[in-house]
């Protein structure tokens, strides 16, 4: 059993000054040592293997539910064009609709006249 606190991801953001740009939170993933010029490294510690997987896995389920945003988006704006095709379509059909009463009644004021 881990001796460590459970994650508290509102301290996480406010530790790493909240969130960056486009509502991310910078600092969050897999810590790997970087070594500067004297040897030592700059990440302090390291995930341990089980919690590197689990991170893993919800990368990978985060990019799922990103996936299928992007495709309910795509589908949304399909089924709005054809919409906006429909009703431009109708539009046409009213307009020749009224043109050929218009016609109609001109063809019977001169047949009267």
């Amino acid at each position: 059993m881990s001796t460590q606190p459970e994650f508290d991801i509102h301290a996480w953001c406010e530790a790493s000054q909240g969130l960056g740009k486009g509502g991310r939170v910078y600092g969050l993933g897999i810590c790997r040592p970087v070594l500067d010029k004297v040897g030592t490294s700059f990440c302090s510690s390291f995930v341990p293997l089980d919690e590197n997987a689990s991170l893993i896995t919800l990368q990978e389920e985060f990019r799922s539910a990103c996936d299928k945003i992007d495709d309910l988006t795509r589908k949304n704006n399909e089924l709005l064009q054809k919409m906006e095709d429909g009703r431009r379509e109708e539009e046409k059909k009213r307009i020749e609709f009224e043109q050929t009463i218009l016609r109609m009644l001109e063809e019977r004021n001169m047949s009267d006249d």
